[in-house]
């Protein structure tokens, strides 16, 4: 996973912004770009204004995204099936709420998991220099929107 941000600041690690096109109804509803850090594994020389590709490995992204869902989802009916056997006395409703705890339980649980096998920073994977490469493939020339880059 890519995306092309523009660089804040620079130090231990390199603080970036989203960089995108809005419209005059954005800066009126006064949307705020997201600021987030990111590893300059590369040693590239960067200043702040410098535009920058930032990835993300596509399969550890698809992966997390897989676990924070599935695990809790898969929990209600591991725990329904299990105390069906242990209990089998137990009514529906019983382990309806015992299977919905447990799925509710679940969303710690992968919050926990996250975060020991620690959090992946996205990395600088190059400097763009190219200011055309910042245009999306929608966008006709027709100066219609306002371009947050030229800060």
């Amino acid at each position: 996973m890519t995306r092309i941000v523009m660089v804040e600041s620079v130090g231990e690690r390199v603080l970036v912004s989203e960089l995108r096109r809005a419209s005059g109804s954005a800066s009126f509803w006064e949307g705020r770009l997201r600021r987030f850090p990111v590893a300059n594994t590369r040693g590239l020389e960067l200043g702040r204004g410098d535009i920058v590709e930032i990835s993300l490995p596509t399969g550890r992204t698809v992966l997390q995204s897989m676990i924070t869902f599935l695990l809790p989802l898969g929990l209600f009916p591991v725990t329904y099936g299990i105390i069906a056997v242990l209990a089998p006395g137990a009514g529906d409703g019983i382990l309806f709420l015992v299977g919905f705890g447990a799925m509710l339980l679940g969303f710690p649980l992968v919050a926990l998991l996250c975060r020991i096998a620690g959090a992946r920073i996205p990395t600088v994977s190059r400097l763009l220099t190219d200011r055309n490469s910042l245009k999306s493939d929608g966008c006709l020339g027709c100066d219609a929107c306002v371009d947050l880059s030229d800060k």
